[in-house]
């Protein structure tokens, strides 16, 4: 006996798969839920189980509900550590010296959720501790500029530092080429590749001890669910991130009135290509190649695109004009890239050694961007956590 299952995601949630299973845990339905959206399927289980697929990487199981009727918000799918209120937050302030104050990475996950939270949901009363963070006027002006994190975009982008000097902020402005960020600290340099189209990105360091230092760089994308799908594809979670295909097909093709989202649909088409769904992608890949000579990933998804419908020729064509651009804005296809390059023998051998002395570095490979490590000459150790922001 079939049974009717509603799910409703309160505007406070990130875009997220949905799967509903079976008591058996056998998968009778998997979708994404947008905030503020409300779906409904019908399922042949009495007592369905209910699992949202988190794009920070948790799984969340519902309690079960006698009336399946299912409205979540994100104190809902909250784990032990993320409360995202008020709570104890570690003010900022302002340091004496150089060396940021130390902490454990407990302390740094537990911020680092609620600093996240509260750049999407910076209208709300109980995130008003991120305005203080970030002071105006002559405050602002005052601080001090040799703080041990520098970070340079190019072309230019405005920062706000945050008054302790751990953190800056970023609002670039839209643009269809990417931006590059080098962010210097104590003798380490990492240069990324990032959108042109972003919502805010910032920046923080955290002091480990006898770790080392830990550089956060949090991006977030224009839309939720571009948002979603390349946290989803950056680890590598391609059967959460499928249920993301109806939005994949929606947004590429828009691409012919030149409205959307290059960089989107560059996400779109990594999807695609993932889950083998060549029928939905036509030829609005080629655009994304041809139309947008900065973006390096359009050439690479239609040279897979090429590869994969029997067109050798045009394969080869476009992964050579990729890298003659460069190395591609996402990480997804700077692997694409390069293991295409060397399939193709001495000539894209060539290209991938002129590509590696040009735009060297050692590669950060889970990262969802492309993020080169050009020097390490600090007397302690720098990581780096690269990722894109997220609510919940």
């Amino acid at each position: 006996m079939s049974h009717s299952l509603r799910i409703r995601f309160e505007f406070d949630m990130p875009t997220s798969a949905v799967e509903v299973l079976s008591p058996d845990h056998d998968s009778l339905e998997r979708m994404s839920v947008a905030p503020g959206v409300e779906r409904e399927v019908q399922v042949d289980a009495e007592k369905p189980i209910v699992r949202i697929h988190l794009p920070s990487g948790r799984s969340v199981t519902l309690p079960w509900r006698a009336d399946r009727d299912y409205v979540v918000g994100s104190a809902d799918v909250a784990s032990g550590y993320s409360d995202l209120g008020t709570g104890a937050v570690r003010r900022p302030e302002l340091v004496g010296g150089p060396r940021v104050p130390s902490t454990n990475m407990r302390d740094v996950a537990v911020y680092r959720r609620r600093r996240e939270a509260a750049e999407w949901g910076s209208k709300d009363p109980k995130f008003a501790w991120l305005g203080s963070m970030y002071p105006a006027g002559d405050v602002a002006s005052s601080l001090d500029s040799t703080l041990p994190l520098q970070a340079t975009w190019q072309p230019p982008v405005e920062e706000r530092r945050s008054i302790d000097g751990n953190e800056t902020s970023f609002a670039p402005d839209r643009r269809d080429s990417p931006y590059e960020l080098r962010v210097e600290l104590d003798g380490s340099v990492l240069v990324v590749a990032l959108p042109g189209m972003l919502r805010s990105t910032f920046v923080r360091v955290d002091d480990l001890d006898e770790a080392g230092q830990l550089v956060t760089l949090r991006v977030a994308a224009m839309t939720e669910r571009a948002n979603t799908l390349g946290s989803y594809l950056a680890r590598g979670d391609y059967y959460s991130a499928e249920t993301l295909s109806e939005w994949a097909t929606e947004v590429a093709p828009m691409l012919a009135c030149k409205r959307e989202d290059p960089f989107a649909a560059a996400l779109a088409g990594y999807l695609l290509l993932r889950v083998s769904r060549l029928d939905l992608m036509q030829d609005w890949a080629r655009n994304l190649a041809d139309w947008f000579d900065g973006l390096p990933d359009g050439c690479v998804i239609w040279a897979v695109q090429s590869l994969r419908e029997g067109n050798r020729d045009a394969a080869a064509e476009y992964f050579l004009k990729a890298a003659d651009r460069g190395w591609p804005v996402f990480m997804e296809g700077t692997r694409i890239l390069s293991e295409g390059l060397r399939q193709m023998g001495e000539e894209g051998l060539e290209h991938l050694r002129r590509l590696e002395r040009e735009r060297g570095g050692s590669l950060i490979w889970n990262s969802p961007f492309t993020g080169r490590i050009l020097e390490q000459r600090g007397e302690r150790p720098v990581s780096y956590d690269i990722g894109y922001e997220s609510r919940a």
